[in-house]
């Protein structure tokens, strides 16, 4: 009904909520979207539904910024320090004692083998 009296009159309904909508936006640096601009509104005494605002910033081209896509933290930094040659070449028996000498990563403390 306050719509068509709008349109009767030849104002535009949305008139004064597209000025308030662009003020808003240009206020925070377009750093706000479409929730973040009804709730301000909100607060401001602008009773003013989520959607109807989506709609006039949709047809504004009004568009809030939002961040950049981080990398996922990665510690691999590829073969560090010097991998040692395989002389034995999985032959472990030798003829005589103190020749070789051998271990297992088993022989390591670590939190997974508790």
């Amino acid at each position: 009904m306050f719509h068509r009296k709008l349109i009767l009159a030849g104002k535009e309904p949305e008139a004064e909520l597209e000025r308030l909508i662009k003020a808003e936006f240009a206020e925070n640096k377009g750093r706000y979207g479409v929730r973040r601009i009804a709730a301000s509104l909100r607060g401001k005494g602008h009773p003013v539904n989520h959607k109807v605002v989506q709609r006039i910033m949709k047809k504004l081209g009004l568009k809030g910024k939002t961040a950049k896509k981080r990398r996922k933290y990665s510690s691999y930094m590829g073969t560090v320090g010097k991998v040692a040659d395989n002389l034995l070449k999985r032959k472990f028996r030798v003829d005589t004692p103190n020749k070789v000498f051998v271990t297992t990563s088993l022989d390591f403390f670590s939190r997974h083998s508790l």
